[in-house]
């Protein structure tokens, strides 16, 4: 069995184009977010985006992001 880490740069349009796939696609944290009252929904929002911004005005972002990736053979 073989690993390796593998990194790439993640780029953003603008906080909404971060944002949407966080909290529209189905998936888990988006499942979470959609069952929570409005007002803690809205909270969250707002401390992300303002992590996003990081008090600068809202456009093109680009993150580094790592995933780990294995190999491996089944024996036969």
């Amino acid at each position: 069995m073989s690993g390796a880490a593998i990194a790439v740069d993640v780029t953003y349009d603008d906080f909404a184009d971060y944002w949407q796939p966080l909290a529209g696609n189905g998936q888990t944290f988006s499942q979470y977010y959609a069952a929570l009252p409005a007002d803690l929904q809205a909270r969250i929002r707002d401390s992300v985006r303002a992590a996003y911004l990081v008090g600068d005005v809202d456009g093109p972002r680009s993150f580094a992001a790592r995933a780990f990736a294995v190999a491996g053979c089944v024996p036969g």
